[in-house]
């Protein structure tokens, strides 16, 4: 269901920080937007910040659910992960 899918993007987003940006720091903040379709999810993290890589699978796992809603960006000393899913509750 689309909560998992939600679930599922902080898992891969929470794993990429740990595995490959050694981060000593996570905020994780969602809510919900536009009268309930979509899911803003904001990941944060103190890490090395981006590498310039190739998206590998989590991140390709988050772009499926996401499409071109997604951006990963560094602001200061934190990288920003911003995404927006789609979610029906009904």
């Amino acid at each position: 269901n689309d909560l998992s899918h939600v679930a599922r993007i902080v898992e891969e987003a929470m794993a990429n920080s740990y595995r490959h940006g050694m981060t000593g720091c996570i905020e994780i903040d969602i809510r919900m937007m536009n009268d309930g379709s979509d899911v803003e999810i904001q990941i944060r993290d103190n890490g090395v910040g981006l590498t310039g890589n190739p998206p590998g699978l989590g991140r390709r796992i988050i772009a499926e659910y996401c499409g071109d809603r997604c951006e990963l960006t560094r602001q200061g000393e934190w990288t920003v992960l911003r995404a927006i899913a789609p979610i029906s509750l009904g």
